[in-house]
């Protein structure tokens, strides 16, 4: 068993975890590099050449028709036409707020889930983006945030992160750092926790079930 530890580099830390059997290796649809992804985001990092090995595989049809599907601890729900036509829309950091076509069809969409680390990810295949005038989120449940106060520590610690893979790196983007209209929001009468989302490829956000060292270094006010 190894502990793997954030190393933070900019902007709002990820929590440590604790330790759990590490898993094997993901790969992305697209190559990225890492300026493309990081550009003007806040991020950390760890390294590992060992996750995904206990990963469940899961395939749905991302519908033009509005729609929803649970994909382990994540549920998704996107509104009708929400996708972008992969063939004109591109695909990137700068493009997410752009305007673009609806894809012509239905979509089929892999998407692999697995907890490593006090983690909890989903990786979707292939790449794509959404309509920025549609409406898409992920939500999740975490009972233990029922009843307590709503503070910053809350805020780092059961975010919805954007995770993706560069060779052996895996980063935690806050894309709210950028854009406030993807900040986690947290219900604490429920426990859900939702964000919307403009793109896939990967999402993260810890367990519950374990107790995590606080937030390193300053986290994103939006």
């Amino acid at each position: 068993m190894r502990r793997y530890v954030p190393l933070l580099i900019a902007g709002t830390a990820l929590i440590a975890a604790a330790c759990r059997d590490s898993v094997a290796p993901t790969t992305d649809a697209t190559p990225v590099s890492t300026l493309e992804l990081l550009s003007d985001q806040s991020f950390s990092r760890f390294v590992s050449r060992t996750e995904g090995a206990g990963a469940q595989t899961l395939n749905f049809t991302f519908t033009k028709a509005a729609g929803s599907v649970q994909l382990g601890d994540f549920l998704l729900k996107w509104q009708d036409n929400s996708v972008c036509d992969p063939a004109t829309s591109g695909y990137g950091v700068g493009t997410w707020k752009m305007s673009c076509a609806a894809a012509p069809s239905d979509i089929p969409i892999t998407v692999k889930v697995w907890e490593d680390n006090g983690r909890v990810y989903a990786d979707f295949s292939p790449d794509i983006r959404f309509s920025p005038d549609r409406n898409v989120t992920l939500t999740v449940n975490r009972p233990e945030i029922v009843g307590r106060r709503i503070s910053l520590r809350m805020v780092a610690e059961y975010s919805i992160y954007y995770t993706r893979r560069v060779g052996d790196t895996r980063f935690f983007v806050d894309e709210a750092w950028g854009d406030p209209e993807q900040r986690s929001h947290f219900d604490t009468r429920t426990g859900d926790v939702w964000r919307e989302i403009r793109h896939f490829s990967g999402f993260v956000i810890r367990t519950g079930e374990e107790e995590v060292n606080p937030p390193i270094g300053p986290i994103s006010g939006n």
